[in-house]
C-alpha cells in the first residue's frame, strides 16, 4: 500500500503603474510516499507577466513561464516546459469584442531525450446587440504531434513508417497533426419568462502529412426554459453528439439525448422537482454502451434554517441492451444536504447515491457517497476538500469493484 502526500506552496510579487501590471509567481509543488522514497517528484513553476489596460478599446498580456520536474531521491531531472503566450482583447465597439491568444510551448523530455512543440491560436468573437439576444463565436486551431491508428495497404509504405502493424495492416505511428476545434452559442431571452439557448461544437484532428481526416466528433445542444410564475419552471433539453473514426470507414459512437424536468416551488422552503430523461446510445467499440435508457425521478427538496438545507428523491430506469447483453431494471435512492454555517465560514455538501439494478442473471447493489467541503480560513486562505467512495456490485458483464477518493486543496493569495 502507498500513502502518498502533497504539499503546495505559492507565492507572487505584483506592481502596478499607469494601468500596466507586472506579476513574479512561484509555485512549488511535491508529493511524496512514505513506504516508497523512489516515488518523490518536486514540480518547480516559475512564471513572469506584464498586462496593459491603457488604452481603451485594447488590452494585452504577455506571460512567460518555465515548468521543471525532477523525481527520486537523488532528484534526477524529468522534464523541462516552458511556455510562451500572448492574450489580446479587443473592444471594437460596446456590442462587439474579439478576444486572441497566442501560445507556444516546448517540452524536454530529459529521460526519453524528446523535443516536443506546442503552437496554437485561439479567437473569440462575442456580439451581444442586446439584453436578449447574446452570442459567442470560437475558434481554435494547434499544431503538435501525436500517435494516429493509421489504415494502409502499400507494404512498401509500412516499411518506411516506424510503428506497430497487425493483422489488418493498422500502424500506429508518430506523426503532426492539427487539431481544430470550433463552437457557436446563442442565448435568447425574449421575456423574463422565456429563455432558450442554441450550442454546437466540433473538433478535427487531421494529419499533416497526408492532409486525412483521422477523426471528427461534434455535438449540437438546444436548451429551453418556460418559467410562467415563481412556483412553477420547467426545462427541456437535447442534445446529440457523434465521434467519427477514420473518416469514411466507420463511426464510432453517437449519442441522442433527451430531458425534461419540472420544478414546482411549493412554498419559500420547500420545492418538487420531477424528470423524465430518454437516452440513445451506440458504440461500436463498446457494445455494452449501446443502451437504450428510459429513466424517471422525483426529487425533494427543504431549506430547514438558513444554514441547512436537505434533499432526497427516487429514480427508475429501464436499460437495453444488444445481445449478448441482458435488459435490466435500475432504481435509486437519492439523498443529501448542504450545510453553510456562518459562525465558521464553511459550505458542507454530502451526495448519497444507492442503486439496484436488476438484469435476468444477477442483481448488482452500488453505493455512491460524495462528499464536499470548503472552508475560509481568513487571510485570503482558503481549504477545499473532496471525498468519494465508490462500491459497485458484480455482474453478469462487469467485476465489481471498490474504490476511494480523496483531495484536499489549500490557497493562499498574497
Amino acid at each position: 500500500m502507498l500513502d502518498y502526500h502533497e504539499q503546495i506552496y505559492q507565492g507572487e510579487l505584483k506592481n502596478e503603474h499607469n494601468k500596466t501590471t507586472e506579476r513574479l509567481r512561484y509555485n512549488l509543488r511535491t508529493i511524496s510516499s512514505k513506504y516508497d522514497l523512489t516515488r518523490k517528484q518536486n514540480e518547480y513553476t516559475q512564471n513572469l507577466g506584464v498586462s496593459s489596460n491603457a488604452w481603451d478599446k485594447l488590452n494585452y498580456s504577455l506571460e512567460f513561464s518555465n515548468i521543471k520536474t525532477d523525481a527520486g531521491q537523488n532528484e534526477d531531472l524529468i522534464s523541462n516546459i516552458k511556455n510562451y503566450s500572448l492574450d489580446v482583447t479587443s473592444n471594437i465597439t460596446k456590442k462587439l469584442s474579439l478576444n486572441t491568444v497566442f501560445l507556444s510551448r516546448v517540452e524536454n523530455n530529459v529521460q526519453t531525450n524528446r523535443t516536443d512543440n506546442l503552437t496554437a491560436a485561439d479567437a473569440k468573437l462575442r456580439y451581444n446587440p442586446s439584453k436578449k439576444v447574446q452570442g459567442q463565436l470560437r475558434y481554435k486551431e494547434s499544431h503538435s504531434k501525436k500517435f494516429l491508428l493509421d489504415k494502409s495497404y502499400n507494404e512498401k509504405v509500412l516499411q518506411l513508417k516506424e510503428g506497430v502493424t497487425n493483422e489488418d495492416n493498422y500502424i500506429t505511428v508518430e506523426e503532426p497533426v492539427t487539431t481544430k476545434t470550433g463552437s457557436f452559442l446563442v442565448d435568447l431571452m425574449p421575456s423574463s419568462k422565456i429563455r432558450s439557448q442554441l450550442q454546437y461544437q466540433f473538433k478535427n484532428l487531421i494529419n499533416i502529412n497526408t492532409r486525412a481526416r483521422m477523426s471528427v466528433s461534434d455535438s449540437a445542444m438546444m436548451e429551453f426554459k418556460y418559467a410562467p410564475n415563481r412556483m412553477l419552471s420547467s426545462i427541456y433539453r437535447i442534445m446529440n453528439s457523434k465521434n467519427t473514426q477514420n473518416v469514411g470507414e466507420l463511426m464510432a459512437s453517437r449519442n441522442l439525448n433527451h430531458n425534461l424536468e419540472l420544478r414546482k416551488t411549493i412554498n419559500v422552503k420547500t420545492a418538487l422537482i420531477s424528470s423524465l430523461e430518454v437516452d440513445y446510445k451506440t458504440d461500436v467499440f463498446r457494445p455494452l454502451e449501446n443502451t437504450d435508457t428510459y429513466s424517471q425521478g422525483l426529487r425533494f427538496e427543504k431549506d430547514l434554517s438558513a444554514a441547512l438545507s436537505v434533499s432526497s428523491g427516487l429514480a427508475y430506469a429501464k436499460i437495453n441492451r444488444i445481445a449478448p447483453f441482458y435488459d435490466s431494471n435500475k432504481v435509486s435512492l437519492l439523498s443529501g444536504f448542504r450545510l453553510i454555517p456562518k459562525r465558521f465560514k464553511m459550505t458542507l455538501r454530502s451526495n448519497l447515491d444507492y442503486s439496484i439494478e436488476d438484469d435476468d442473471v444477477t442483481k448488482r447493489r452500488r453505493a455512491i457517497l460524495d462528499n464536499f467541503i470548503d472552508y475560509d480560513l481568513g487571510g485570503d486562505t482558503e481549504l477545499s476538500a473532496n471525498y468519494k467512495f465508490v462500491d459497485s456490485g458484480k455482474t453478469s458483464y462487469e467485476e465489481g469493484y471498490k474504490a476511494r477518493i480523496g483531495k484536499m486543496t489549500l490557497t493562499k493569495r498574497f
